[in-house]
């Protein structure tokens, strides 16, 4: 999160992109948000995904004449 805020403020020095303060408060706003419940959805997707690959075989591929 910490890294989220100061790549923000970062930028922000460094190219200028976000004239208003509102702008930059929203980006702070979404990039700690992002660490409540979005990244923990992903993980658990990615686990779960995780899990139904080891479990399912792929099988062969089913060729058709052209």
């Amino acid at each position: 999160m910490w890294i989220n805020i100061a790549s923000v403020f970062l930028d922000n020095y460094l190219y200028r992109r976000y004239s208003s303060l509102a702008d930059i408060i929203k980006l702070l706003f979404v990039g700690i948000l992002e660490f409540f419940g979005y990244r923990q959805l992903i993980v658990t997707e990615r686990i779960i995904a995780t899990f139904q690959f080891w479990r399912k075989e792929w099988g062969k591929p089913l060729r058709e004449k052209i």
